[in-house]
Parts: C-alpha cells; structure tokens; sequence
C-alpha cells in the first residue's frame, strides 16, 4: 500500500517499493512533478487521488442537497461554522477536498443536526396535517349544516 502525505498544495506519495512521487494542486487538479512518460505508477497514484478529490465533492455536494436542499451551500457552511467560500472553493475544485479531509466528522456531525432538525419539522408536519384535516372537516359539517339549515327555511 502506498504512503500518501499532503502538505498544503504538495502531495507526496511513497509507493510500497520505495518509490516516490510528487504531485502539485495546479488549479483543479492534482499534476505529477514526475514526467509521466518515464513512470506510470506516477500517472496511477495522480488518477487515484483525483478520483478521491472528485468523490468527496460528490458527496458533500449529495449530503448538502439531501439536507438543505438546491441552495445547501450557505446552510452547510454555517452548520460546520465554515466560510461559504471554502465550500464554493472545494465545488469548484479550486481546493482540494478529499475523503481523508478533517472536515468529514464535522459533515457526519452537521447531518445528525440536519437528521434531528428534519425528525422534528416532519413531527411539526404531521401534527398541523392532523389539526388542518380537523379544522376542514368541521368547516365542510358547518357549511354542510349551514346549507341544509338555509334550504329547509
């Protein structure tokens, strides 16, 4: 298994036969320090990582909908008390965000919020479509009333 360690925008990965491999943040993407021509574990190891970058925008983008919706961004950012730009930043590649970011027990943390918010607004919901549904009926039995009491006068 290959040693992997990451320092800012550098990225050293150690494979188990001793080789190194460096690989820079250049913009959206991890590139290899290493010519590929001359090594293709080097261009392996650099898919690999931005297979695992774009996973982890995949799932904070599918964790922040499923709770808040289309315009998650802003709700997330304050439930992981975070700046909407590092958020904007990861969508958009421009930061790494991998599945070994610090950041994930802090989502796990944000959708036990998000789980126990929703828990009690569909509580909220059901118990105001019981007291709607009562509310109807006694309107529809007065108009009803209301009608019949008015014809047979």
């Amino acid at each position: 298994m290959a040693d992997w360690k990451v320092n800012s925008k550098k990225l050293s990965v150690t494979a188990p036969d001793g080789t190194e491999f460096g690989m820079t943040w250049v913009g959206k993407e991890w590139r290899s320090d290493t010519p590929v021509q001359t090594d293709k574990r080097a261009d392996q190891a650099l898919k690999r990582w931005n297979d695992a970058l774009s996973e982890g925008v995949d799932l904070l983008k599918v964790t922040g909908e499923t709770c808040f919706g289309p315009e998650w961004i802003a709700p997330m950012a304050n439930l992981l008390e975070i700046n909407r730009t590092s958020i904007h930043r990861w969508m958009t590649k421009e930061r790494p965000l991998t599945i070994d970011h610090p950041v994930w027990p802090d989502v796990l943390n944000a959708v036990g919020k998000c789980q126990a918010e929703l828990q009690y607004r569909a509580d909220a919901v059901k118990e105001f479509h019981k007291t709607l549904k009562a509310l109807v009926r006694k309107a529809d039995t007065f108009e009803s009333g209301r009608h019949a009491g008015g014809a047979n006068n």
